[in-house]
């Protein structure tokens, strides 16, 4: 172990450890992890793998958000009425710590560490902050706020049942955002945040306060403002048949 960390600070790669159990590498890397003061990027052989090594050193360190597992992405090749979004809201959820410096070990897929993904540049920009503080609430009132999420790529709902949604009842706003184990609860006062606070799925009811909550966008593919009608608008241009582009046209109209 005390070879390991020297080559690792001088940054002597590769090297090579063997005869070590799971249990022995969960403890060599949270070691690690404590000695080095640095965040680790752990490659594995797949996924399950990538969960069962963080789910020991979790173990070890006494809490479920110190090794976080980056999932490969779900790819569908089928036309279908409704995709999960599951595993691609986990991935910017841990991108996000990532960019906040809240990871202290990454655990992932060499096929989930190699997919693309959105830049740091483009996360960084799509991120905005609410809190209660006037000053540094980035969201605005209400009604920006909802303006923001939805070009986030959030849900709206008539009640938040799931990651990556939002709804809006009179001055009080919900939202689950992707890095957040629990949807929020925003309530306003005129044009101000009031108060702020956790809340459960299923009795929502709310749990504990929250003075600050930095918001990521729902989806990897992030567009600035108004890029996607434009790249919406020259798609149904290039259609061959016109009657179909009058008809995708119409319908791009009425929905931006």
């Amino acid at each position: 172990y005390g070879r390991m960390i020297e080559n690792i600070k001088k940054g002597l790669s590769p090297f090579l450890c063997v005869g070590l159990s799971a249990i022995h590498k969960a403890n060599f890397i949270y070691a690690a992890r404590q000695d080095l003061n640095t965040p680790l990027l752990l490659l594995t052989q797949d996924d399950l793998a990538a969960a069962r090594l963080a789910a020991d050193i979790n173990a070890m360190a006494g809490t479920e958000d110190f090794a976080l597992v980056f999932p490969s992405r779900d790819y569908s090749y089928r036309q279908m009425e409704s995709v999960s979004g599951e595993y691609e809201q986990q991935r910017l959820g841990v991108l996000s710590r990532i960019l906040q410096g809240e990871a202290p070990v990454v655990i992932a897929s060499a096929q989930a560490a190699s997919s693309r993904t959105v830049r740091p540049e483009a996360l960084r920009q799509a991120t905005f902050k609410v809190s209660t503080a006037p000053a540094v609430n980035e969201a605005g009132d209400m009604q920006a706020l909802v303006a923001r999420l939805a070009m986030a790529g959030y849900a709206r709902r008539p009640q938040v049942d799931g990651v990556s949604q939002f709804s809006v009842r009179g001055g009080i706003l919900d939202v689950f955002p992707p890095k957040e184990a629990n949807p929020v609860r925003i309530e306003y006062w005129g044009d101000d945040i009031d108060t702020m606070s956790y809340f459960e799925l299923d009795s929502q009811r709310r749990t504990d306060p929250v003075d600050s909550l930095s918001i990521s966008p729902a989806n990897e593919v992030v567009f600035g403002e108004g890029e996607l009608s434009t790249k919406l608008t020259e798609f149904c241009g290039k259609l061959r048949d016109k009657k179909v582009f009058e008809a995708a046209k119409a319908a791009l109209q009425k929905d931006l």
